[in-house]
């Protein structure tokens, strides 16, 4: 960007008129339109005091390389996207762990419940020979004689 662009950019910015900026730098308000124009350059010492009243280096001002200063409110803007952007992943994690304890919580309350039925069920009592298993019955020597 060229330093008519720069110029006319940083002024407006501020909200300031051609003739006031005349007025700060005791210039004509001829010569500050010049210089936005083009058709004329500002003296090293208008240059200096132009970027202590624009509040940029004067290196900015003659660097036709260098872009727009970001305004604070530009930079205020792109500190709420990433700071969304962080919010939003913390919240997508969070909703995974949320769902993944769901999931677990769901899998283990099932695998409960069907224990509980497969008990419920048990053994029927034709199956048992009076409760006592038969390994235990040869090591105790218990037999059932008719």
């Amino acid at each position: 960007m060229i330093l008519r662009q720069k110029l006319k950019y940083l002024r407006k910015q501020r909200g300031m008129s051609q003739l006031e900026i005349a007025e700060k730098l005791k210039v004509s308000r001829q010569a500050v339109s010049g210089w936005e124009a083009g058709s004329s350059k500002p003296s090293t010492e208008n240059l200096q005091c132009m970027s202590k009243l624009y509040s940029v280096s004067l290196e900015y001002l003659l660097d036709d390389s260098q872009e727009f200063p970001k305004k604070k409110e530009d930079q205020g803007a792109e500190r709420d996207i990433i700071t969304d952007k962080s919010r939003n992943t913390k919240k997508a994690y969070i909703l995974i762990v949320v769902g993944v304890l769901a999931f677990l919580l769901i899998c283990f309350v099932w695998s409960s419940f069907n224990s509980d039925k497969e008990n419920a069920k048990g053994v029927e009592l034709g199956d048992m020979d009076g409760g006592v298993m038969p390994e235990t019955e040869k090591e105790f020597g218990l037999t059932w004689e008719d």
